[in-house]
């Protein structure tokens, strides 16, 4: 597993930007679909060796990239984002690359 409690306090990347990006790798790598929730906050502080408050600082990071959703009562729920494959080619439309990948369709200008 990719969480690890080796942190390090003085490499100049604050340690909740630490613990956010493990967790973003390890959801990438798939570690936590069998259920869907990130362990509690209280297991990961341990699992880190720091205090809850800089767990909470992570998934809020998280949550702010819209990877995780914070559920009051509940835990934290992982998000799923299905990746769009697009493939590319002479004159590729990008509606018609995406097909009925993506439900909703926005351009900005």
């Amino acid at each position: 597993m990719t969480l690890t409690n080796n942190m390090r306090k003085k490499n100049g990347v604050a340690l909740w930007r630490q613990i956010a990006d493990r967790i973003r790798t390890a959801i990438a790598a798939g570690e936590y679909d069998g259920t869907g929730m990130l362990p509690s906050e209280m297991v990961l502080a341990e699992r880190f060796g720091v205090n809850r408050h800089t767990v909470r600082g992570a998934i809020a990071a998280l949550a702010d990239e819209g990877i995780v959703q914070a559920l009051q009562g509940r835990g934290t729920l992982i998000t799923r984002k299905d990746r769009l494959s697009f493939p590319i080619s002479k004159r590729t439309r990008f509606t018609a690359g995406l097909g009925d990948q993506a439900r909703e369709m926005e351009g900005l200008l």
